[in-house]
Order: structure tokens, then sequence, then C-alpha cells
């Protein structure tokens, strides 16, 4: 008779990474509906939104750069893509905030941007940790799929905020 194994299957899923993804949601979902909500009162009604969204969108920020660490300290991202990482994580933070600017600017279809970028980031943080899910999706093609995504998604608000 074996003796049974410490390790874990292949599929399954690292409970310290489902933790780091809830509660990256649980901040996803409170940026989501804090810049989605409606801007009232007076002045210091709007300066306290404006500091609430700040705060949770750094939080945001820091746990999906934890995720892609935890992601690429396992081994599941190439060294290429960590190293655009480290600079794409901060841009995209940037051009989150730009985005979230031009929402308070009365342009509301700016949503797009603070929707698509958190999962697109989470998703491969996901993605580099769990063999399952690489050995179905190829590394090259995902690695250049969702950095090119998370890029045109984050210069995007920059450059149509520069015009607007």
């Amino acid at each position: 008779m074996s003796a049974p194994s410490d390790s874990p299957s292949p599929g399954a899923i690292p409970y310290g990474m489902l933790a780091l993804l809830a509660a990256t949601f649980f901040l996803y979902a409170a940026l989501i509906l804090i810049s989605a909500g409606p801007i009232g009162g007076g002045g210091e009604a709007r300066i306290a939104q404006a500091y609430e969204t700040l705060y949770v969108a750094f939080g945001l920020w820091v746990m999906l750069a934890v995720a892609l660490l935890a992601g690429g300290a396992i081994g599941g991202m190439s060294p290429a893509a960590g190293v655009l990482w480290v600079f794409l994580v901060p841009f995209s933070g940037v051009g989150n905030f730009v985005a979230l600017d031009m929402m308070d600017r009365h342009m509301t279809w700016a949503i797009v941007f603070p929707l698509l970028l958190p999962p697109l980031i989470a998703f491969y943080a996901f993605w580099a940790r769990i063999p399952a899910l690489k050995a179905g999706l190829p590394a090259k093609r995902t690695s250049l799929a969702v950095l090119g995504a998370v890029f045109v998604l984050s210069a995007l608000p920059m450059v149509i905020a520069a015009y607007y």
C-alpha cells in the first residue's frame, strides 16, 4: 500500500491563490460600484469619493501585482513576460486612474477600461499559476494576447483624455 501524496493534483487550485483572487475580486467589485455610482453632494462629498476611489484602486493594483508575483514565482510565466509585467502593472494602474478621471468628467463610457483591465491581469496571474490552464493555452500566444490587450487598454484612456 502506498502512502498518500502531499502534492496537489495538476488540476487543483491552490487555496492561497483562491484567497488572493477572492480579495482581488472584492476590491474590483468595490471599485466598479464606487466609480459607477452617483456623484452627489457638495465639494467635500466629491473629495471623499475621490479618496475612496483612489484607495480602492491602489489596493486593487497592489493585489494584482501580488497575484502576478505568485504566478511568476511558481515558474508559470516566461522571464520576458515577467519583465514586461514589471512595467505594465504600473502603466495599467495609471491608465485605470485616467479612465476613472474621465468617468468623473461625465464620460461614462470610460468604465470599459476599469471593467476590462483587472480581469485580464487576474486571468494571466491565474493562468500562470494553474498547470491545467497552462496545458490548455499555449504560453507564447496567451502572453502576447494578454500583454497586448492590457497595453492597449492602458494606453487608450491616456490618448483619449489628451484630446478631451
